[in-house]
């Protein structure tokens, strides 16, 4: 069973290089820290709703969308 921060790093890690954007232009436009997106993406932290919302801004989609994984059952460790 995946666990929820592994698959959320991989799923932001994704969206942003799909995007086509660096960590540096990634912060700016979530209003984050650069080491604050390095850090989701390697799984040392948790996102909040609130890192979440700035995100999904960031990428202009849904929040639903930030944690919707391949893998539907996920567990948190």
């Amino acid at each position: 069973m995946p666990n929820v921060k592994k698959e959320f790093s991989r799923k932001l890690k994704s969206m942003r290089e799909k995007d086509g954007y660096s960590t540096i232009e990634l912060a700016k436009r979530s209003r984050l820290s650069r080491q604050h997106i390095r850090d989701l993406e390697r799984g040392s932290k948790y996102a909040t709703l609130k890192t979440l919302c700035k995100l999904a801004n960031a990428f202009e989609v849904p929040i639903w969308q930030m944690v919707r994984f391949e893998n539907k059952r996920c567990h948190a460790t």
